[in-house]
C-alpha cells in the first residue's frame, strides 16, 4: 500500500472517529447549529442539540466561534454558516496533515512499509492532566521496559520493546491478563493498542506515536498462578 493509500486510509478512519467517538447522536449540520447559536432553537430540537454538545468538544467549539462570529457581525447567519463550514472543513484538514507529517516521518525514518502507531490519541493528551497516583506492585511477573531507556526524551515514531519475565515466583506471565492505562484524572484503558503487539512475552511496536509533552502509563500483568505486578513507566515527548 501505498504512502498516500495509507493516508487516505487512516485519514478516512480518524475523521469517522471524530464524528462517531464517544457521540450519542451524529454531528448537527451547519443550518442546525446556526439555529442553535442564533436562539432559534426551542423544545426539543434545542434539548437535543444542547446534549450532543454536552458530549461533543469540536461541537462545542464550533458553536463558540459561531456565537462569536454572530457576535461580532451582528447576528450575520450567512456568515456563520461559512465559519461553520470552514472549522468542520479545518477540522478534516488538520487531521490529513497530522496523519500526513506521521506517514512522511515515517516513512523517511523507517523505510518502506512502516506504519506508526498511535498509542495516545490528541483528545485523549488533552484531558485533564492532574495524575492520578498508581503504586507499583512487584508480586508477579518482571516488566521491563527495554526502549525507550527511562528517562531519555523520544521523538516520534519511536520504537517501545516492554519484556515480561518470570518474577519471584518462578511462574511465566499469563500475556492474557494485560492492562495498560494511560494514567490522568481518569485513566483511559489502552490495552488493545498492545495487544496485537505481542510476541511471546514481549509487546514490541517498532512505530509507536504519542502526542508531545509528558505520559504515564499504567503495565499490569498476572503470572500463572495469579500474581499481580505493576509497572509504572513515564515517556517525555518532544
Amino acid at each position: 500500500m501505498s504512502i498516500q493509500e495509507r493516508l487516505f486510509h487512516l485519514a478516512m478512519k480518524e475523521i469517522d472517529r471524530i464524528e462517531s467517538d464517544g457521540q450519542v447522536s451524529p454531528c448537527p449540520d451547519e443550518d442546525l447549529l446556526t439555529a442553535f447559536v442564533e436562539g432559534r432553537l426551542s423544545g426539543k430540537a434545542r434539548e437535543d442539540v444542547e446534549a450532543h454538545i454536552a458530549g461533543c468538544p469540536r461541537c462545542r467549539r464550533v458553536a463558540a466561534q459561531g456565537m462569536k462570529l454572530i457576535g461580532e457581525n451582528g447576528g450575520a447567519a450567512v456568515e456563520a454558516r461559512r465559519s461553520f463550514r470552514y472549522v468542520r472543513w479545518a477540522a478534516a484538514a488538520a487531521v490529513v496533515l497530522v496523519l500526513a507529517g506521521i506517514l512522511i516521518y515515517a516513512a523517511a525514518h523507517l523505510g518502506r512499509g512502516g506504519v506508526p502507531v498511535v498509542l495516545v490519541t490528541e483528545e485523549e493528551a488533552m484531558l485533564p492532566s492532574v495524575r492520578g497516583f498508581v503504586p507499583e506492585v512487584e508480586g508477579g511477573p518482571i516488566v521491563e521496559v527495554v526502549t525507550p531507556k527511562e528517562g531519555k526524551p523520544v521523538s516520534p515514531p519511536f520504537e517501545l520493546r516492554i519484556v515480561i519475565t518470570p518474577g519471584a515466583t518462578g511462574l511465566p506471565p499469563d500475556m492474557d491478563t494485560l492492562k495498560v492505562e494511560y494514567i490522568g484524572l481518569e485513566n483511559v484503558d489502552i490495552t488493545e493498542r498492545f495487544r496485537e503487539h505481542i510476541r511471546d512475552n514481549e509487546i514490541l511496536i517498532e512505530n509507536a506515536v504519542l502526542p508531545p509533552g509528558r505520559h504515564v502509563l499504567s503495565i499490569e500483568i498476572r503470572d500463572t498462578g495469579g500474581n499481580r505486578s505493576v509497572r509504572v513507566v513515564g515517556f517525555e515527548v518532544e
